[in-house]
C-alpha cells in the first residue's frame, strides 16, 4: 500500500496529492491536497 500518490491535475500543470487511506475504499471520492511549486 502506497502512503501517498501524486497525480497531474490538468489545471495549469498543477499536481494533487492523494491522502485518503485505503481503509476508506468504499467511497467513490478521494481526499486530495493541491500542491504548489
Amino acid at each position: 500500500m502506497a502512503r501517498y500518490d501524486v497525480f497531474a491535475s490538468g489545471i495549469e500543470g498543477g499536481y494533487l496529492l492523494d491522502v485518503q487511506s485505503d481503509l476508506l475504499h468504499q467511497f467513490k471520492t478521494r481526499v486530495v491536497v493541491p500542491l504548489c511549486r
